[in-house]
């Protein structure tokens, strides 16, 4: 569990989006996964300003764990939640289970940085994530997608945030931005599957994150109706009208298969060797930092 470059990134992105760090909760105590030079870039390449000795006291006032870079960025309060204490973490709770009421609606922002994939009983442990999160409060997200075999648990796709985190359960998503484990990763936000009426994919090589954001808009009850896949209930719905397939003849489907796929599979391959594998049905490129200086610096 950590904050690396890229995640380090992301909750400065995510304080220009609106995020108050104020009150924040980590799932599990995350590290800081970069070096100070890396560190000075990233704050310099997103225009936020250092004053003498910060960079210092981000790596050293709490050892090697991110509660001063949150700090940093605006926290006052900096909690922890954890299944063992063997590294400090201000709460001891097994995420498998519901957390108390004394946490729930308590957070400004809730941060997972690499801990939900390791827990079995993923709907309760997403579910306390969600009711930890205040009321106007965000969560975020930083977890496997792609080529994470054997890393955990889980490998997670869009949709599952897109889905869990709803209005039905009284959140909006803000952001589901993808990128591949590289150096200069580019971001690439994913659409709503429920929005562009079709799976959002994506097949490559590479490991893959996702970054997730999303808001608590209201106090609802959390998948007291369990979340169902976009297109299966467009399919159920429209009294299994849409599945398309059924409606093929048999030459295309035979043309599809022997001549169409392998074809696109080979040319996805070339593509692959010079481009980002992102398909841009599914995926659009994330341009940030902007050119404007970033809000949220506690340094002046």
């Amino acid at each position: 569990m950590g904050l690396d470059l890229n995640g380090s990134k992301f909750l400065l992105y995510a304080k220009e989006s609106g995020v108050d760090f104020t009150k924040s909760m980590m799932i599990g105590r995350q590290e800081l996964h970069l070096t100070r030079r890396e560190m000075s870039r990233l704050l310099n390449a997103c225009h936020v300003r250092t004053g003498p000795g910060d960079i210092e006291r981000i790596f050293s006032a709490s050892g090697p764990y991110a509660d001063e870079y949150l700090r940093f960025i605006g926290s006052e309060e900096v909690h922890s939640m954890d299944y063992s204490g063997h590294e400090g973490a201000t709460f001891i709770h097994d995420m498998n289970q519901p957390v108390p009421e004394s946490v729930k609606n308590q957070y400004s922002v809730v941060i997972d940085g690499g801990s939900l994939e390791h827990i079995f009983n993923l709907p309760t442990a997403l579910r306390n994530c969600m009711e930890m999160t205040a009321v106007g409060g965000h969560f975020i997200s930083i977890t496997p997608a792609n080529n994470f075999l054997g890393h955990g648990f889980y490998q997670f796709s869009p949709e599952l945030f897109f889905s869990a985190l709803s209005e039905d359960n009284g959140f909006e998503i803000v952001r589901v931005i993808a990128f591949e484990a590289r150096r200069n990763a580019r971001w690439f936000a994913a659409k709503d599957p429920r929005v562009i009426g079709r799976r959002v994919t994506l097949c490559n090589s590479t490991p893959t994150y996702l970054l997730v954001l999303a808001r608590r808009v209201a106090e609802r009850p959390i998948f007291a109706t369990p979340p169902q896949q976009s297109d299966y209930l467009a399919y159920w719905e429209g009294g299994g009208r849409n599945k398309g397939r059924a409606n093929r003849g048999v030459l295309v489907q035979w043309m599809k298969h022997h001549l169409y796929k392998p074809l696109e599979r080979s040319f996805k391959k070339v593509l692959r060797v010079f481009f980002q594998a992102f398909n841009p049905r599914f995926f659009e490129p994330v341009r940030w930092p902007s050119s404007r200086p970033a809000s949220g610096s506690r340094a002046p």
